[in-house]
């Protein structure tokens, strides 16, 4: 064990650093804390260092080192939460903001969306501020504020806190936002802003985006299809938006969508084309040297070109590491190349810890780095060709080792066939990615141009169709798995010791599996007698429908106001259920009366949609929901009311109203809209 991680003092420093910044995350630890902390372990060493010829204990000083790198991720967590800055404009009273694109914009189904940055704020006396912060901008298509990066604009109001509905197993679009450092959104038109300035941005990143339309433009004008057009943006650069949602969901369903996101098998192939093409230069005077330092060079410049978006930077930085690692010490372990790769990007941003794309990298990576080698020499062909296709299917089993527990926690499904599709489609996009470097060599030659872009087309079209193909089979993919945290890291243990295994023979690593799923049996346990003994209702945060539920044991009971069940099955009780397994689902639509419900025999909730008063009812919770006008106060007079729940489907200025009302009488109230999913245990 002493000699498996002395190999890798990165893989111990990237452990604890994690350590400090979910640990930061899930308990909000304050900066000055964290310093104060930090500040006695460098004392704690400096002693320890000076009476180390009297006391001195390894595993004391090794602690002491672990707990500062704890101290550094907790630090550096809590310097990019960007809202604790005295400059950020939320801090601000001044009424108008100076905000710049930072971003190219991203087309939506109702306008455009795009990162922002705040740059000033200005007084009414018209002196600017010294302002910070991030903020999403929304607008549509309009002359008078263009959708440009680099463009400033002027906003006077209509800046949102960002508000999440925390219906249980959703998307959390908040935290989401808020791990970019993103705490508000602003939806600007002609009333709330004006257009200040024009191409402010980065000169290098506008001739980015530059390239990039004109890649698109290449495309457009040499690809045969819609679709075709859209894959080929994504293989070439990783724009992936405008690739139709079938396609998607087929990539998905067979275990190839990482193809069609930029990322470290696009990085390896321009690894490989250039390892390729700089052959004559290695017979040169320090010709090794000369080739590092032209493949960091080319693929740095791949990354600019695709816009330095955070799946290419994070492959671009893993492959640099250990291009470096090589030149610099040819022994080095490829585990701590990747740590110290992970540990650089996780230095600059920690909350790149929370992005699937990263996850799912740096898994895929470990996973070849650790089981590859033993894969490969399991079978042995005499023919090259087949030794290739070997190569392939072992390097698709050692990604999905490690890749398998983040896909099922995330997609809650596993592809089948995931081992025949890489077989076909990986090799079918490398030459569709070489075929569309060709075609923008050759763009200036319309010739050209047209036949390399009809093969490239044939090409695209003849992968999504077996890709839809393999997808539509009996079984391609086995649906709504789920697995919680315990598991992960159960599996995520196991990998590590069956690695140990391998690398030194411990028996001591085959045991300790047995103890780590022999605990994971003990939580299975527990978790089952909790589910027997759940008793709960849910109302849903839904601004165009009601949903509200009572999960009791195994039994789910729904009930819905609206004609599409099915939509609700998939937006809103599917997630739950994923999260929180059922044996049975009950659906009792509802009309748009009045409805009473009796939860238990000592509690009784009452759905108001109408304007008919009930009165002389005992209603421990009152719904409130759809547009038409109630009279709270009335109703509160006539009535026995614990508690009121407003739903999202509320009208923003009738639920002003309410709640003036409700803040009078001093009933307890909650607001879907503003804190989202209402719970109650029963």
């Amino acid at each position: 064990m002493h000699s498996f991680w002395q190999q890798m003092p990165f893989v111990r420093i990237l452990f604890a650093f994690l350590i400090g910044v979910i640990g930061s995350d899930i308990l909000t630890i304050s900066t000055e804390y964290i310093a104060i902390a930090g500040l006695l372990g460098l004392i704690s060493l400096k002693i320890e260092s000076r009476f180390s010829t009297k006391i001195h204990s390894p595993l004391g000083a090794g602690l002491l080192y672990f707990s500062l790198f704890i101290c550094l991720g907790s630090l550096c967590l809590n310097l990019q939460k960007t809202r604790l800055n005295s400059q950020h404009f939320s801090t601000k009273t001044n009424q108008v903001l100076l905000v710049q694109i930072t971003q190219k914009p991203q087309l939506t189904k109702t306008g455009w969306k795009a990162e922002s940055a705040i740059i000033a704020d200005l007084s009414s006396d018209l002196k600017t501020g010294n302002s910070q912060g991030k903020i999403i901008l929304f607008g549509k298509t309009n002359p008078l504020l263009p959708s440009g990066y680099g463009n400033q604009f002027l906003i006077k109001s209509g800046i949102q806190e960002i508000v999440s509905n925390n219906n249980p197993g959703g998307f959390d679009y908040k935290t989401y936002m808020l791990r970019k450092g993103i705490y508000y959104q602003c939806f600007i038109n002609e009333k709330n802003a004006q257009l200040y300035k024009e191409n402010q941005g980065n000169l290098w990143m506008q001739k980015v985006f530059k390239f990039q339309d004109y890649i698109h433009f290449c495309l457009g004008q040499n690809l045969l299809g819609k679709n075709e057009i859209a894959i080929a943006e994504a293989l070439l650069y990783g724009y992936d938006k405008e690739i139709d949602d079938e396609i998607s969901d087929a990539y998905s369903k067979t275990g190839t969508l990482h193809v069609l996101a930029v990322s470290g098998m696009h990085v390896g192939l321009i690894f490989m084309l250039l390892r390729w093409l700089l052959t004559p230069v290695l017979n040169l005077p320090k010709g090794k040297i000369w080739v590092a330092i032209l493949q960091l060079l080319g693929i740095w410049i791949y990354a600019v070109l695709c816009g330095l978006s955070p799946s290419i930077l994070r492959a671009c930085v893993m492959f640099s590491f250990v291009i470096i690692g090589k030149q610099i010490n040819r022994s080095s372990n490829p585990f701590n190349s990747l740590s110290a790769a992970g540990f650089f990007l996780l230095i600059l941003n920690p909350f790149m810890i929370y992005n699937v794309g990263f996850q799912l990298s740096f898994a895929a990576v470990a996973g070849i780095l650790g089981f590859y080698p033993y894969l490969n020499l399991l079978v042995q062909f005499k023919h090259h060709f087949t030794n290739e296709i070997w190569k392939i299917i072992v390097i698709s089993l050692a990604a999905q080792t490690l890749t398998l527990p983040i896909s099922i926690y995330y997609f809650h499904q596993f592809p089948n066939y995931f081992l025949i599709a890489n077989l076909i489609i990986i090799p079918l996009s490398t030459i569709i990615i070489y075929g569309g470097i060709i075609l923008l060599l050759v763009s200036p030659i319309p010739i050209l141009a047209s036949w390399v872009g009809y093969g490239v087309s044939k090409l695209i079209t003849l992968t999504s169709g077996i890709t839809l193909f393999m997808a539509q089979l009996p079984y391609s993919s086995i649906d709504k798995i789920v697995w919680n945290a315990p598991i992960i890291v159960a599996y995520y243990l196991t990998g590590i010791a069956l690695i140990h295994y391998f690398s030194d023979r411990n028996i001591m690593a085959l045991k300790s599996i047995l103890i780590i799923w022999a605990a994971i049996a003990l939580f299975g346990l527990n978790q089952t007698y909790q589910q027997a003994n759940t008793h709960k209702l849910s109302l849903y945060a839904s601004n165009k429908s009601l949903v509200f539920q009572i999960h009791h044991a195994h039994t789910l009971q729904i009930w819905y106001r609206g004609k599409n069940s099915v939509q609700f099955k998939e937006k809103l009780v599917q997630p739950y259920t994923l999260c929180y397994p059922v044996n049975k689902e009950i659906w009792n639509p509802i009309d748009s009366h009045n409805y009473f419900l009796a939860l238990n025999p000592n509690k009784h909730l009452y759905l108001l949609q109408e304007s008919a008063l009930p009165f002389g009812k005992n209603m421990d919770i009152l719904f409130i929901s759809g547009k038409k006008k109630q009279d709270l106060d009335k109703i509160i007079r006539f009535n026995n009311i614990k508690k009121v729940v407003l739903n999202a489907d509320v009208p923003y200025y009738k639920k002003n109203d309410y709640l003036k009302i409700l803040r009078k009488s001093k009933i307890p109230f909650h607001d879907v809209a503003e804190n989202g999913v209402f719970e109650l245990l029963l």
